[in-house]
This record gives structure tokens, C-alpha cells and sequence, in this order.
């Protein structure tokens, strides 16, 4: 009975979560394709094959130009490394617009906070930038302490996490000005998502590859609460071993119930954000350096360590469904739709 209530449960949030502009995919024994950042620039994925269906919606000269991937409604945003942002229309994959956010510098992060406004990462300018979607400009900066590495927007505020400093800076986007200062445990925050379920932004913290001695931090994920700006939880990332104790995360994903999913060397974490004792605990043995839910389909997509392997999994990593090979390596994945 509990799994029979769980299902009904997640078959209930999905249907709540697919706008218009985002149909739910109900013939899971079709064909659907990504939208995957290669070498030379934006190509689609037609799956179940793994074939590539369309190698040149768009080409850089730079190798691997896009360096990020995000969704807004019916727009797919392409965040390229000279201080660009490419709008990919959704259904037809024809890139509609470019907005030149900040030329020559780099863009480390992008939050929608509605139709009409959007936030950007600009550490170069030291703040981040207010950027107008119907004009397409960048309208001001928000003078932040400390350069951003990663952003996220939920309802009226967007939280900024920062390179080298022990706090996470929380936005009023009706002001547009930093109203608080959130410490948190871990000098290292690169990565920050929210998550409307639980009502929880989730920071992802620390981690070095090759660790020095044992005062290098732990990786951690810090759930943070949007009411009461405070850290609600914390839990390490180890398998704790004697090999490798420190580990290295790749990014971080959440699904409609507010589980959170960490790739680290060498496996898949597993962190329940909506207990404030929750543990990180291993799924699956598999080091993956990129991670993506796509909700319309109910699975997360994982990029192996070649950057050329794909295993696309259930919604709580339980079932492999699928796992191919492309002819090139990628280094991001966003999912749009059926062909």
C-alpha cells in the first residue's frame, strides 16, 4: 500500500509540474531526443538510439563554447563562453535570439525569477546582473561581496552562493538588494538549486580532487530555508573509505519530491533534503561528471566520465533504463521532448 500511495503521489507532482510549454510524455516506448552540448557547439539526441539528429543547431569556434544549460518556459538557454546567452525556441530547436549579456566576460550563473526578469552571475562586475527579457539587456548590477560561482531563483528571491566565502547571499527580487547573509558550513559553494516542493534551496559544498592533508573540506550539500533564511540541514559527501575519503562533486539534481541526486567520485549520491538528519548515501558505483532531471519524462539523465556515455535513470535512480554511447563526448544534457 505505502508504494501504491508513493506512485500516486509522484504521478500527481508531474502532472502538476509540466506547464503547457512543456507536455508530459506519457508513451514511454517512443521516441524523444536531448538537446546536448557538444565540441563544436548545440546538437540533438533522438532516444531510445543515441543518435545524432540534428549535429549544427549551433557552432562556436571555441572548443565546447556552450558552458551551461538552462529552461525557462518554452526557451532552452545556452550560456556561452564569450558572455553570450543563446534562446533556443523548444519546439523547433531554432535559435529565436542572442542576448549579449557581458561581452568577453564569464557567466556564472542563470536564474529566471519570472517572464520578464532574469539574474546572471557576472563576477567580472563583482554583482550580479538584473537582466530585462523584453528588452534583453542588463538593466543593473547588484553589488555582491564576493564573486559568484552559482545562483538560483525561487518565488521573490534568488540565493547567491560565492567563490571563497562561508556565506550564501539572499536576494528581495522585488527590490532588487541583498536582504540577508546566510552562513554556511563549508568555505567552497559552487553550486546552488532550489526545490518549490519542499520550499528549500540546496547548496553543494566543497570537495577537492586530490586532497592535501586532512583540513581540506568535506564535500556537503547545506539545505537551506527560503522562510526562515536559515541552514536547515547539512550531510557530508564520503563513502568512507580509506581510499579517498574526500571526493570530488560534479553537480546536483533534484526530482519533484525535493530528493536530491550528487555525482561524486566514484558513485551516485543520494540525499533526502526533507529530513533535517538525512544522510548521503550511495546508489550507484559509477563516477558521472554531469547530472539532469527531466521531469516531462520522469528520469535523470547522468554523463559518465568520457563525457561521450549516457545512463538515463528512474526518478529515484532505482532502474537503469537506458545507457548508450554517442560518437562524441558532450558536457551538457537538458531534455525537450518528443519528436
Amino acid at each position: 500500500m505505502k508504494h501504491v500511495v508513493v506512485a500516486v503521489l509522484v504521478g500527481l507532482t508531474i502532472l502538476a509540474s509540466c506547464s503547457p510549454d512543456e507536455p508530459l510524455i506519457s508513451n514511454f516506448d517512443g521516441s524523444w531526443r536531448y538537446l546536448v552540448s557538444t565540441r563544436t557547439g548545440l546538437a540533438t539526441v533522438r532516444m531510445p538510439s543515441g543518435t545524432i539528429d540534428n549535429a549544427s543547431i549551433w557552432s562556436g569556434s571555441a572548443p565546447y563554447p556552450v558552458q551551461r544549460l538552462y529552461e525557462f518556459r518554452d526557451g532552452i538557454y545556452a550560456v556561452v563562453n564569450d558572455g553570450s546567452v543563446l534562446v533556443v525556441d523548444r519546439t523547433t530547436l531554432e535559435v529565436r535570439d542572442t542576448l549579449e549579456v557581458s561581452a568577453g566576460e564569464a557567466i556564472t550563473g542563470l536564474a529566471f525569477a519570472n517572464a520578464t526578469t532574469a539574474y546572471v552571475g557576472l563576477p567580472d562586475r563583482g554583482g550580479i546582473g538584473v537582466l530585462d527579457m523584453t528588452t534583453n539587456e542588463v538593466v543593473m548590477v547588484i553589488p555582491v561581496d564576493g564573486a559568484c560561482t552559482d545562483l538560483a531563483a525561487m518565488g521573490n528571491q534568488v540565493l547567491v552562493v560565492h567563490e571563497n566565502r562561508e556565506v550564501a547571499s539572499l536576494i528581495d527580487t522585488r527590490t532588487n538588494t541583498v536582504e540577508a547573509e546566510i552562513a554556511l558550513p563549508n568555505v567552497d559553494a559552487f553550486c546552488v538549486i532550489g526545490s518549490s516542493f519542499t520550499g528549500t534551496f540546496a547548496i553543494l559544498c566543497g570537495g577537492v580532487a586530490q586532497p592535501s592533508d586532512e583540513t581540506d573540506p568535506l564535500p556537503s550539500v547545506v539545505t537551506v530555508n527560503v522562510a526562515t533564511r536559515s541552514v536547515v540541514a547539512s550531510s557530508v559527501l564520503t563513502l568512507r573509505t580509506a581510499i579517498n575519503p574526500r571526493l570530488r562533486p560534479y553537480g546536483i539534481a533534484v526530482n519533484d519530491l525535493g530528493f536530491l541526486y550528487i555525482p561524486i567520485q566514484p558513485a551516485l549520491m543520494f540525499v533526502n533534503s526533507r529530513s533535517p538528519n538525512a544522510n548521503a548515501a550511495p546508489l550507484v558505483i559509477e563516477e558521472y561528471h554531469g547530472i539532469r532531471y527531466h521531469p516531462a519524462r520522469a528520469e535523470f539523465i547522468c554523463i559518465a566520465r568520457d563525457g561521450r556515455t549516457i545512463d538515463v535513470y528512474d526518478q529515484y535512480v532505482e532502474d537503469k533504463r537506458i545507457s548508450l554511447t554517442l560518437p562524441d563526448s558532450i558536457n551538457a544534457v537538458i531534455g525537450i521532448g518528443p519528436s
